[in-house]
Order: C-alpha cells, then sequence, then structure tokens
C-alpha cells in the first residue's frame, strides 16, 4: 500500500511539472504567436501566415548573430527582450500603415511605371 501512494505521488508531481514550465524555455515562438494573433483584423490570415514564416525563417539566424556578438554589446539584452522590441517596432509599423493607407483597398489594382535597365 506504502508503494502504491508513492508511485501516485511520484505521477501525480510528473505530470504537474510537466504544466509549469519557465517560459523562458519556451523561448519565443509561443510570444510571437500571441503577437501575431493579436494584430490588426486588417491584416488577412495571408500575411499573418506570411509573418510568421518570416520569424521562423530569420529570428532564430539572427538571435545566434546576436549571441555571438554578445561582447561587442555594452549592456547584454536578453533574447525575449530583443523579440518584444521588434514585434513592438513591427506593430508601429503596421498601425503606421493602417492609418495612411498603406494595406490599399480590396480589390484594387496598383499599376507601378518601372524602367528596367538591361
Amino acid at each position: 500500500m506504502f508503494w502504491c501512494n508513492q508511485l501516485f505521488i511520484k505521477i501525480l508531481v510528473y505530470s504537474f511539472a510537466s504544466f509549469l514550465q519557465d517560459p523562458v524555455d519556451l523561448g519565443w515562438r509561443p510570444y510571437v504567436k500571441t503577437w501575431l494573433h493579436h494584430l490588426p483584423r486588417d491584416i488577412p490570415e495571408s500575411g499573418r501566415t506570411h509573418l510568421q514564416a518570416l520569424f521562423d525563417h530569420s529570428l532564430d539566424q539572427g538571435l545566434i548573430f546576436v549571441r555571438q556578438y554578445s561582447k561587442q554589446q555594452t549592456i547584454p539584452v536578453p533574447e525575449m527582450s530583443l523579440v518584444m522590441c521588434l514585434c513592438n517596432i513591427l506593430t508601429a509599423f503596421i498601425d503606421f500603415m493602417a492609418k495612411h493607407g498603406g494595406f490599399g483597398a480590396s480589390g484594387a489594382i496598383i499599376v507601378h511605371k518601372t524602367k528596367l535597365l538591361c
């Protein structure tokens, strides 16, 4: 009976420990996913998907670069602070675009004249 109680307690502690993870161990992906979810409704789902793909493609490499050259920094910056700063800058840029017609009207055709140099 004592052995069964010990086993039950170990299983219970292990199951709760799997739910209680340190946010730092999760990395930047949950923060970016939440940030993308809270973007304005003006941005279509395809735009959100594209932003997620850009984050997936470049953010890990950028953080590795910052880690490699961390000795050049006067004050060390946590990686999550860099990710949060990037998201805040992008939010400001998206808000600016939304206020100044940067997304364009749906169905509008925009024609640009370009010169091709051969």
